[in-house]
């Protein structure tokens, strides 16, 4: 179920169960910008002020999350900051990625970025970004979870995956519409997603942020799934139609690249390796 942008479970015959909740919450004030009042966390969960502030101790207790001791407001703990690290050191992906990241930027001086694939959110983030020396200022923030259903870097994500995950996410999408996102209709999706099979890459201009232009390549793992993409953005001014096809090619081999590297050997004629 998607509840105000969060993918979870049913627990305790329907109901989201205290597990869920406090993971909701705990996700809750990871995400905010500063520190956050027990009312904001109520409101933006839909959940009453009582339940958000026993949570809240129970995070604590664990070390999770703290008070701030000025103010009635709270903010993630040591101990989520620990987990987080040995998490971060844990992750393959970013690490192998990021020298095929330099030399993008080196060859080609655009701006480019790292996504992963959360299947159990049905989601993806941004977990890494180099600039390039003419820098545009709309680099998304990293780690905080965005919609696949818009834009390059979640097209190439979603055309490498089953149809019934896509329609799984496109439902749980559906579910709670959005000011922000207007959802195509799904046949015309899969028409879109087999076109970015057939490429082997995403193009977009302006859907995830006005005046940026987009290509992305997704990753695989191993074993053969997809982990993420590998994005090529440049501002829209700088853009030319006539350079779609190279910059397309220029993201998948890259992205090919950071495949190889992670494992996997191209078995598919649409999932491009590096040459």
């Amino acid at each position: 179920m998607l509840k105000n942008g969060v993918l979870s479970r049913d627990m305790d015959g329907g109901s989201m169960g205290t597990v869920a909740r406090a993971a909701n919450v705990l996700r809750c004030v990871a995400e905010a910008s500063d520190d956050i009042c027990i009312k904001e966390i109520a409101e933006r969960l839909s959940l009453a002020p009582s339940t958000v502030h026993r949570l809240l101790h129970l995070l604590i207790d664990q070390g999770l999350i703290e008070r701030n001791p000025n103010a009635p407001t709270y903010r993630a703990g040591a101990e989520l900051f620990r987990l987080g690290a040995l998490v971060v050191n844990k992750t393959q992906l970013p690490k192998v990625a990021l020298p095929y990241m330099r030399q993008l930027v080196e060859a080609c001086d655009e701006f480019c970025m790292l996504n992963m694939y959360l299947p159990s959110e049905g989601c993806m983030m941004v977990v890494e970004t180099l600039k390039a020396s003419q820098q545009f200022d709309l680099a998304p923030p990293r780690y905080r979870r965005w919609s696949m259903l818009k834009g390059a870097t979640g097209y190439a994500i979603l055309a490498f995956l089953p149809e019934e995950d896509v329609r799984q996410i496109y439902d749980a999408a559906a579910s709670v519409p959005r000011r922000d996102q207007q959802l195509p209709d799904f046949q015309v999706l899969m028409r879109v997603l087999e076109t970015v099979r057939k490429k082997g890459y995403a193009h977009s201009v302006g859907h995830r942020a006005p005046g940026i232009a987009a290509f992305s390549s997704p990753i695989f793992g191993a074993c053969g799934s997809v982990m993420g993409s590998f994005t090529v953005s440049l501002p829209e001014a700088r853009y030319r139609p006539e350079r779609e096809e190279i910059l397309g090619k220029v993201a998948a081999t890259f992205a090919g690249r950071i495949s190889n590297a992670l494992g996997y050997r191209a078995a598919h004629p649409t999932r491009i390796s590096a040459k």
